[in-house]
């Protein structure tokens, strides 16, 4: 998982992808579930939709106020919560 996060780092930062570091260790969690898969394309996209739904609720459990501002409203560079160094909404 480690070097699959480290090898779409450089991805995120070249192509600005508004992604925090929970979102990338989700990301490459399914680039690693689905890379040799033989699913059927359209089972491996409701399988990403899920698990992104389920990455989504447990960050509503973990953080009851809901996402801050920087990360809800297009455009907004504001002061990042800790831990996150790149996140843009566009």
């Amino acid at each position: 998982m480690k070097r699959t996060v480290t090898a779409l780092t450089p991805f995120v930062r070249a192509f600005r992808l508004p992604l925090n570091p929970e979102e990338l260790e989700v990301m490459a969690y399914a680039v690693l579930r689905f890379a040799n898969s033989s699913e059927e394309l359209p089972v491996v996209v409701q399988a990403v939709d899920e698990l992104i739904a389920e990455h989504l609720a447990a960050h509503a459990r973990h953080h009851p106020r809901g996402l801050p501002a920087c990360l809800t409203q297009p455009g907004q560079m504001e002061e990042l919560p800790q831990g996150l160094d790149a996140v843009m909404v566009v």
